[in-house]
């Protein structure tokens, strides 16, 4: 038994060989057969035409204007143009020789239908095609792919860039073959990915049936960067700050936060996306922090944020206080300690020493003054009308 395997609508050739097995012999009747029917389907006639195609009867119906017998050919064959579902099954060609004994020749033709072109739908069983989305960096993407009928059934196959992905197709009772494809979690790699549902039932086939789609995505930022723009920062002065954000699909929202103030400005890029701001920086803003905040509106809970400490430079700024809490300026009296303190607020911290004056002259420190806790004791000696008093102290914070 031969078998041969041939796609629908295509030409079949099946051998018979019908050479005599002696030169001195000739073909009496061929006859073809197909599977179990009693009456030949064709029939060849040699006892008055010898291999006269004129002789040729077909006698099935459905085979009329596409079955030929060749004759002529080595070896001669049954020839069906085009091939119809119908004619897969079991062929027999009978060679009756007027010498020879009769040869049968048994070949079984197995027709290929394939499958319908697939289709693919979302998990709402909206039919997609082409570019499909745009879906949201992060969700979940589930497809169905759906083909009908093909003989044998084929295989449902999901391709992304020539690697399958996912090869768990299911049959039903309708002669519907599907695959479920279940994306968890989507990715900027997914981006323009072309997925390719393909129904294969033979390797005959020079094209499968198959479909795609191409995902478009919304990305989330993936960077967010703040540039100080202005080298020193000085209080009473305006600063300049950069904001630039990366990986955004469409482009983003930037806006910045400052002082307990939200401030939206122009943006500008497609690739990278900036946002630049001018700020008015005093010196109660030396430590605060500026922030840059940038968002993708289309997907929920996509913000990212960078943020800057400002180090504000200013001039030294002093504040002289009495020293001791129970002192006042009223309650000073002849006799008595009184201290002071010298606060100093700059950045940065002064250069140069901290001077003391009284009445325009320099107060120097004695050697030793200076205690553990680092201030310094500053002593002189005061009279009243030429009468020498105790001592006075005043507290220096350096």
């Amino acid at each position: 038994t031969f078998v041969y395997t041939v796609l629908i609508n295509d030409k079949v050739q099946l051998p018979c060989d019908i050479q005599p097995p002696s030169s001195d012999d000739q073909i009496v009747l061929v006859l073809w057969y197909k599977d179990d029917e009693l009456a030949p389907i064709l029939t060849l006639d040699g006892r008055k035409n010898q291999l006269d195609p004129g002789a040729v009867q077909v006698s099935a119906s459905n085979l009329r204007g596409r079955a030929y017998f060749n004759v002529h050919g080595r070896p001669a064959h049954l020839s069906i143009d085009p091939v119809a579902a119908s004619d897969e099954g079991d062929y027999r060609c009978r060679v009756d020789f007027r010498k020879a004994r009769t040869i049968n020749t048994v070949i079984s033709l197995k027709v290929i239908v394939p499958p319908q072109v697939p289709k693919i739908t979302d998990q709402d069983g909206n039919y997609l095609s082409g570019l499909v989305g745009p879906y949201n960096e992060g969700d979940e993407l589930a497809l169905t792919c759906l083909t009908k009928g093909g003989k044998p059934r084929p295989s449902l196959i999901w391709w992304r860039d020539f690697a399958i992905i996912d090869d768990s197709f299911e049959f039903d009772d309708r002669d519907v073959t599907t695959n479920e494809l279940v994306i968890t979690r989507l990715s900027r790699h997914h981006l323009l990915a072309i997925l390719m549902c393909q129904a294969i039932n033979s390797n005959i086939t020079t094209t499968p049936a198959s479909n795609s789609i191409t995902l478009d995505l919304n990305l989330k930022p993936s960077e967010v960067r703040i540039t100080q723009l202005t080298p020193i920062l000085v209080a009473g002065a305006d600063a300049l700050f950069e904001c630039n954000t990366f990986g955004s699909r469409p482009m983003p929202i930037i806006y910045w936060l400052f002082d307990g103030n939200r401030y939206d400005t122009r943006i500008h890029g497609e690739q990278q996306t900036g946002s630049t701001i001018t700020l008015r920086l005093e010196r109660h803003h030396r430590g605060m922090i500026v922030e840059c905040i940038t968002e993708n509106l289309r997907i929920p809970n996509s913000a990212i944020r960078d943020q800057l400490t400002l180090d504000v430079q200013y001039p030294p700024q002093m504040e002289l206080k009495l020293g001791a809490p129970s002192l006042s300026l009223d309650s000073i009296q002849e006799g008595i300690d009184i201290y002071f303190d010298c606060h100093v607020d700059s950045n940065p911290a002064p250069t140069t020493p901290i001077t003391w004056l009284f009445n325009g002259e320099t107060l120097v420190p004695e050697p030793g003054q200076k205690r553990h806790d680092g201030r310094v004791v500053v002593t002189w000696k005061v009279a009243i009308d030429d009468v020498p008093v105790d001592w006075l102290r005043y507290e220096i914070h350096l």
